[in-house]
């Protein structure tokens, strides 16, 4: 899907113009100028496609990457509840990671701005949320998730876990060089399956960044932003992989 084709149809269109132009130039023709003609001349649907195409000529092509998730159609605006990430290594379970969860709401801001977003909200969540958190077992099936969630009204559950989140390589130490592998699955819970799953996706979050300024120079600060970057580089990539974006 791509907003080039519009803008190669109105190349077309201008060329046709100009060969007009051309040909009666030509023929010695008097040809008019957009300024001599009576302003309800000006305003013709020609007139107007040709100032639009004008226009489009001088905006970028944006290419639509298509969703991983669901054949390339993507979660569109089906309701999904995301639940925030866990951290195995630190111990930490589902609500209880403050990374896990600034990577959700990164998910669902990026989602807001870029698709259709629709998330469940209310006392129904809350619940749902707690009892998440209060989970005895160790782990959550794609069945139980469909029970947890039953009454919600929504289709999908997004759940995932960070495996490894740094801000730093142990191979340049004291260089920022923030990245992460993060895991993700997508239930179903209509039919109370899992439908997607990622596993040990990488997460790098140094592009635009000076990160070959030691830490010792950039301060504390530029550790909390790169962590910051990392997260909504978390989020960002999980919102495109389920629901596709436009790229240059």
């Amino acid at each position: 899907m791509k907003s080039c084709a519009a803008q190669g149809a109105c190349h077309k269109l201008l060329l046709r113009w100009q060969w007009g132009y051309s040909r009666a130039a030509k023929s010695h023709a008097p040809i008019p100028h957009p300024g001599d003609l009576p302003p309800r001349m000006n305003l013709t649907p020609l007139g107007l496609l040709l100032s639009l195409c004008i226009l489009l000529s001088f905006s970028g092509c944006k290419t639509f990457n298509k969703a991983k998730f669901n054949q390339g159609k993507g979660v569109s605006s089906d309701s999904i509840l995301p639940i925030p990430l866990r951290e195995p290594r630190q111990q930490l379970w589902y609500g209880e990671s403050e990374n896990g969860k600034l990577a959700v709401e990164a998910f669902k801001a990026w989602v807001s701005q870029n698709a259709e977003a629709n998330f469940p909200d209310g006392d129904g969540v809350l619940k749902v949320m707690q009892q998440v958190l209060d989970w005895p077992e160790k782990g959550i099936t794609a069945r139980q998730w469909k029970q947890i969630t039953a009454g919600l009204g929504i289709k999908y559950v997004v759940y995932g876990e960070i495996t490894d989140f740094a801000v730093e390589r142990s191979s340049k130490i004291g260089i920022l060089d923030p990245h992460a592998v993060v895991s993700y699955w997508v239930v179903n819970v209509e039919q109370g399956k899992i439908v997607h799953q990622v596993q040990d996706m990488p997460v790098d979050a140094t592009r635009g960044m000076e990160t070959e300024l030691p830490l010792t120079v950039l301060g504390s600060d530029a550790a909390r932003l790169a962590s910051r970057r990392l997260l909504a580089k978390i989020g960002e990539q999980i919102g495109k992989d389920l629901y596709g974006y436009y790229s240059e």
